[in-house]
């Protein structure tokens, strides 16, 4: 199983053609759900679970494929939705996946590509209409959900969106302690904390006084928003 890019499942949607967002965000619930509960489907198309009788209207042939997607896919993308986009990207041929999405060969990373995202190609559209294909481009997971330890603390002028995540960030905008770990320090993220601090104080200063909160960071802010315009 080839390693796929790793980062945050944000998906920007463009809006001109609404008919085929919809078709594409109900395509895209249906196969996550599908990918999540794949492995409780009896080999019939119905759900076997001890609470639950449903009749999926799967024959056993479509059963066995999505046993086959969950088992396939599921664990790699920790997830039914990041899952569904994966297979959705490449109009459900996984095979396609290492050259579209690969580690170290991601050619949607430079390029848009179509994707029909329409499941079991025999089915027939009504009113003869074609199946909706819907073109795909992925951006690196540096500029939608940019890594806070970064090389002399900086963030790269491609960064776009920084999320300051997990229990080391927690502890720094909840109680000001910011402790060194193999992963985490200050001086890593120093960028990062100085943005925190401007857009806090920023927003808390459109606030009436009585409702501004306490900054366990503004000691840090003195030094660092003189210039922190020049890391971007």
């Amino acid at each position: 199983m080839p390693r796929f890019q790793d980062g945050a499942c944000v998906m920007l949607i463009n809006l001109e053609d609404l008919d085929s967002v919809c078709r594409f965000v109900d395509r895209f619930a249906y196969v996550s759900s599908m990918l999540q509960y794949a492995h409780i489907f009896s080999v019939e198309g119905s759900s076997n679970s001890e609470n639950e009788s449903l009749d999926l209207g799967l024959t056993a042939e479509q059963s066995k494929q999505w046993h086959c997607w969950h088992s396939f896919l599921h664990s790699e993308f920790k997830g039914g939705d990041q899952a569904a986009l994966a297979l959705i990207i490449a109009s459900y041929d996984v095979s396609a996946l290492r050259s579209l999405i690969g580690w170290g060969s991601c050619s949607l990373c430079h390029r848009s590509q179509l994707a029909n995202i329409e499941l079991f190609s025999t089915v027939q559209f009504p009113g003869g209409r074609s199946p909706t294909k819907v073109r795909f481009r992925a951006l690196p997971a540096r500029i939608l959900n940019h890594a806070e330890s970064m090389h002399d603390g900086i963030f790269p002028r491609d960064a776009i969106i920084v999320h300051l995540k997990g229990s080391w960030w927690r502890s720094a905008l909840s109680t000001g302690a910011m402790i060194n770990t193999l992963t985490r320090r200050a001086s890593w993220n120093r960028a990062s904390l100085a943005l925190y601090v401007m857009c806090l104080n920023i927003w808390q200063h459109g606030l009436p006084p009585a409702s501004r909160l306490y900054d366990h960071l503004g000691s840090f802010a003195a030094g660092e928003l003189v210039d922190i315009f020049s890391y971007f």
